[in-house]
C-alpha cells in the first residue's frame, strides 16, 4: 500500500467547487501570462537563466525550486525524517543542522 502525497490527499479532500475555482485561476493566469508576456523575455530567460524581470521579482521575495526544496528538506529534517540530525540540541544549533542536511 503506497501512501499518497499531500499533493495528492489535499484535492481528494476540497470541496469540489473550490477545486474548480482553484483550476480556474490558474487557467486564467497561464492565459493572462501567455498573452502579456514578452517573448523576448521568456527565451531570454530559457537560454541565460535569467531576465531583466528577475531582479524585481527577487526583492519580490520569489524564490528559485532549488531554494523552495532546500527549505523544505530542512522541515523535514527538524521533523525527524533524517538520522543524522539531532533532535536533542537546542533549536539553533538543530536548525543549523537541518540547514546542512538539506544542502542541495
Amino acid at each position: 500500500m503506497t501512501i499518497a502525497t499531500s499533493a495528492e490527499r489535499l484535492p481528494r479532500n476540497t470541496e469540489e467547487e473550490v477545486s474548480r475555482r482553484v483550476q480556474a485561476e490558474i487557467e486564467r493566469t497561464v492565459r493572462w501570462h501567455a498573452a502579456k508576456l514578452a517573448t523576448a523575455f521568456l527565451l531570454q530567460h530559457a537560454l541565460q537563466g535569467w531576465c531583466p524581470p528577475v531582479p524585481v521579482l527577487r526583492r519580490l521575495g520569489f524564490r528559485t525550486v532549488r531554494e523552495i526544496e532546500r527549505e523544505r528538506q530542512a522541515l523535514k529534517a527538524l521533523r525527524g525524517d533524517f538520522a543524522h540530525v539531532d533532535a536533542e540540541r537546542e533549536p539553533s544549533r538543530r536548525a543549523e543542522s537541518a540547514l546542512r542536511a538539506a544542502q542541495i
